[in-house]
């Protein structure tokens, strides 16, 4: 695909994003995807993680593309992208290459133990800090499990799930070298997705919308053509007028008890 260059940009050679995705696991198998979680945060987040170190320190991108890296569970089967911004566009074919040498090395030497304990730590941490908005953030965590039929209480047991891996880590310290080849080495469902710059780009999308304008009006009588025109005035009509707020619900402070109205519950706790 193609972009608009960027003539605030103080690299106009390094204008050039790219990223490659991975098709993991089915989102229900809970214990799978928190064991992939923390490969994913191992090989990804922080200064000191291969990903990084091969692709950003490396010079070979500038930054990560924020909104294209890491994990992403918002869908039945979770997927892993890696995207980096500021490339070269002699160096894009590059890219799936630097990646798979970047996961071999690491299946050959795997991930330092303090880093993969401090990532244990970060997630027991995360259960017993229970910030301003623990219960929002606790909800919509839970969002994409529930759309998905996720069995919440085995979602919730995060204690647990560590437990369980420092049990299986203990019996086979290379767990974590299997998962990287299990599901990124060895792993058919991939996508590369590259973004370049193109000076004639706005012209382009201009012809396009023009042509799909053509295409949408060019059978249209003159008859219907001033329906639509009545149509488009009226409603600048209607957008133009003051809105009445009257119609709106208000709540006053009166409106609300002074006491808080008792609900039953039941209160289970999840390790």
């Amino acid at each position: 695909m193609t972009c608009e260059p960027d003539p605030m940009n103080p690299h106009p050679d390094r204008e050039c994003c790219v990223s490659l995705s991975f098709r993991l696991d089915d989102i229900c198998d809970v214990y799978k995807n928190f064991v992939l979680g923390i490969v994913c945060n191992l090989l990804l987040n922080g200064d000191n993680t291969p990903l990084y170190r091969g692709l950003i320190e490396s010079g070979y991108g500038l930054d990560w593309i924020d909104s294209v890296s890491g994990i992403d569970r918002g869908t039945r089967t979770t997927s892993f992208h890696v995207g980096v911004q500021g490339v070269r566009a002699n160096d894009l074919e590059n890219f799936p290459h630097i990646i798979n040498d970047i996961l071999s090395e690491v299946v050959r030497d795997g991930f330092p133990m303090e880093e993969v304990e401090a990532t244990l730590h970060q997630y027991e941490l995360e259960i017993r800090h229970e910030s301003a908005r623990f219960g929002l953030n606790l909800i919509l965590n839970l969002s994409n499990a529930v759309n998905h039929g996720v069995d919440l209480n085995e979602f919730l047991k995060i204690g647990a799930n560590v437990d369980r891996f420092r049990q299986e880590w203990t019996k086979d310290p290379a767990i974590l070298q299997s998962f990287v080849q299990q599901f990124f080495l060895d792993n058919k469902h991939k996508l590369i997705t590259v973004m370049r710059p193109d000076p004639n780009w706005k012209s382009i999308e201009a012809k396009k919308d023009e042509e799909h304008l053509d295409r949408l009006t060019k059978n249209i009588t003159p008859l219907e053509r001033e329906k639509l025109a009545l149509k488009a005035r009226q409603l600048l009509e209607k957008q133009n007028q003051e809105e009445d707020v009257s119609c709106l619900p208000c709540l006053d402070i009166f409106d609300v008890p002074l006491e808080c109205r008792p609900e039953p519950f039941t209160l289970t706790q999840s390790k």
